[in-house]
């Protein structure tokens, strides 16, 4: 069944919006307010983009697609939470029962995936059978680190970072590789699908090594102070004239200024 013109439109006009925004929300520094104005914008044309591919989906040897779109899904619903639940102040039950339904919901897309992988009967499948596998196992790790998280009920500042990039670059890597699946037919199958996933994760390794140093850098001690620059309180000390006067009066009367008098010479300059 053919979509209607207007679900198309608005799964074009929001995939072109994802393939803007993301690389500005890449750029800008993290949790900033362009960060979160980008970010928010390219979690928004996501969730178009996925709503409406599921209206356009074709069952008829394309089922495997429903399940990518549960996983670039998850992905963004990941990448926002893992932050929401590190700001969160107390537990909440609410929030993590739906947490647990969508890893469990994405174990079960990477089931299928495999399934279908291992399945493979027409040539399309056959020639992405083992990306399809990669996928799930890729969805699978996210999916654990998210059952992990809940179950410890904290997870570091870096740890969050980290998975937040991951999974809104994941989602992004997935934007792409349909965008190329879809329109650069000349391109092998297999260099379509392989591609944006290498380069995406040579983006995410290079985002978690420069996070990573930053945060050991900060966690490293301060020197202390060396000896050299602390005053000895015996030298400060001897360093003061014995007498009330200063030792540079002399050199003051010798150029005709009158300095202060001392307290014991004003106390002797007083009328008895």
């Amino acid at each position: 069944m053919t979509p209607p013109p207007v679900v198309t439109v608005l799964h074009v006009a929001a995939g072109t919006l994802v393939l803007g925004v993301a690389p500005a929300a890449m750029l800008v520094r993290k949790g900033g307010l362009a960060h979160r104005r980008w970010g928010t914008a390219f979690a928004c044309a996501m969730i178009v983009v996925l709503l409406t591919a599921t209206v356009m989906w074709q069952p008829h040897g394309h089922l495997f697609l429903l399940f990518l779109d549960v996983v670039s899904a998850y992905l963004v619903f990941q990448g926002y939470r893992v932050i929401a639940r590190r700001r969160r102040k107390q537990p909440d039950a609410r929030e993590d029962a739906i947490d647990l339904g969508a890893a469990l919901l994405v174990l079960a897309s990477t089931v299928a995936l495999l399934v279908l992988a291992a399945t493979a009967a027409t040539p399309l499948m056959r020639s992405i059978a083992l990306i399809l596998a990669a996928i799930a196992a890729i969805a699978a790790a996210f999916a654990a680190l998210d059952l992990r998280a809940l179950r410890a009920g904290a997870q570091s500042r870096l740890g969050s970072l980290l998975v937040h990039i991951s999974a809104m670059i994941g989602a992004y890597i997935s934007a792409v590789t349909a965008f190329l699946v879809i329109n650069l037919h000349s391109v092998p199958m297999a260099v379509r699908w392989i591609v944006p996933s290498l380069v995406g994760t040579f983006v995410i390794g290079g985002f978690s090594t420069v996070y990573r140093r930053r945060f050991a850098k900060a966690r490293r001690p301060r020197p202390a102070p060396s000896e050299a620059a602390r005053p000895v309180p015996d030298q400060a000390e001897s360093a003061l004239p014995a007498s009330g006067q200063s030792e540079v009066a002399p050199s003051l009367s010798a150029a005709g200024i009158v300095p202060m008098p001392t307290p014991n010479r004003l106390e002797s300059s007083l009328p008895k």
